[in-house]
């Protein structure tokens, strides 16, 4: 009874071959007309480089009856490719082995081009756990990096841009994944990138080929005028622009911080409601007291005499002479009480009056949907 002859039918890699990295080689191994058990090792040499050498070797498997599947490493630059990236080495010529066994016959076969090589491509996704979400809120950003290269973790850091504004960056972990939580995304429309620089094994990519846009919502806040000259006694007033952005329809709040002494404020209307699309405009007046003159002597003495002197004129001439020595009297003691009182009379500063000078007035937009507040600065400058 004769060996039944075998043959190598085929030969491949499993994923990417790239140097000095470990890679499955896997095959069939022919037997004409039937399956029989059968044993053996099965072994790859690397030929390419004048001298052979054995890059890998296993036993042969009755997966499938007549299969094979080893790990192999490839150390040696190959022969150069167009086809390679970078135009690198990466042809290599292998010889595949069979021992053969007490029922099979040993065989054998070469492969003149199989390619190896000096690095490969990497493939970078992005996603967000929240693609909308109100300004201040976390956002989770993950990058995941993967290649065909079967027995390579990817290695490294990805950065995280807006745009091209860096926003961060993340080691990846075990599963090629890097997790960024940012809070700090302003209001509208972000286009994410993620950007991996590759390593030793893997060639650089980034997510633009899919890019991920968040959606944060939120508004904006503009004043005009930024600056108002108010005479003391009278208001000024300014608009408040407030654009919503990424759809904002939430009730908006504002509200006049610090104000100097006898100074308000008050806004119109009071509470602003957007509509997630057309701005709304909010009118500031800003109001002062008007200082007054404050006198207690001359003027308010000379009007007693003043009434009494009218007093008499409308009376009938003989009463007037009766009041007369009475006039006398009187005017003798508002002399007197004005000897004193005109020492004050002069005018003093009303005290609800509001304190010349140039004064900032922080302006502060709140809402209940929003974690940040917005402050606006507006500058007053109050003159006599």
């Amino acid at each position: 009874i004769n060996k039944a002859n075998a043959l190598i039918a085929d030969f491949f890699p499993v994923g990417t071959p790239v140097m000095n990295v470990p890679v499955k080689l896997a095959g069939q191994i022919g037997l004409p007309s039937f399956c029989a058990p059968y044993g053996g090792t099965v072994t790859a040499t690397d030929l390419t480089s004048g001298t052979p050498v054995v890059v890998g070797s296993g036993p042969a498997s009755t997966l499938y009856c007549d299969s094979y599947g080893f790990q192999a490493t490839f150390t040696g630059p190959g022969r150069v490719d167009p086809n390679c990236p970078n135009n690198s080495a990466c042809m290599h010529t292998v010889r595949i082995d069979f021992s053969g066994d007490a029922n099979v016959t040993s065989a054998t076969k070469t492969f003149n081009a199989f390619p190896v090589y000096a690095n490969a491509p990497s493939n970078t996704l992005l996603s967000a756990d929240l693609p909308s979400a109100m300004a201040g809120s976390a956002i989770t950003l993950t990058a995941n990096v993967s290649a065909d290269v079967r027995n390579h973790l990817p290695a490294g850091s990805v950065t995280f841009l807006d745009g091209t504004a860096t926003i961060g960056t993340a080691a990846l972990d075990t599963n090629g994944n890097a997790v960024l939580v940012t809070k700090t995304l302003a209001g509208g429309s972000h286009n994410i990138i993620a950007k991996y620089p590759g390593d030793a094994v893997l060639i650089a990519s980034d997510s633009s080929g899919t890019p991920l846009i968040v959606n944060v919502i939120d508004y904006t806040v503009q004043v005009f005028p930024a600056s108002l000259t108010i005479q003391d006694g009278f208001n000024g007033t300014a608009k408040f622009s407030i654009f919503p952005l990424g759809g904002f329809a939430q009730p908006v709040q504002l509200s006049c911080g610090t104000l100097p002494a006898h100074v308000s404020c008050n806004f119109s209307p009071s509470t602003a409601t957007l509509d997630g699309t057309n701005p709304t405009i909010v009118t500031l007046t800003v109001n002062t007291v008007s200082a007054t003159a404050n006198s207690f002597g001359t003027n308010r003495l000379l009007a007693i005499p003043s009434t009494f002197a009218l007093a008499g004129l409308l009376l009938p001439f003989g009463g007037r002479k009766r009041i007369k020595s009475t006039f006398v009297v009187l005017g003798l003691l508002l002399v007197g009480l004005c000897g004193v009182g005109c020492r004050n009379s002069g005018t003093t500063t009303n005290q609800n009056a509001a304190t010349i000078g140039t004064y900032t007035i922080a302006v502060t937009t709140t809402s209940g949907s929003s974690s940040t507040g917005k402050t606006v600065a507006l500058t007053v400058n109050i003159v006599k």
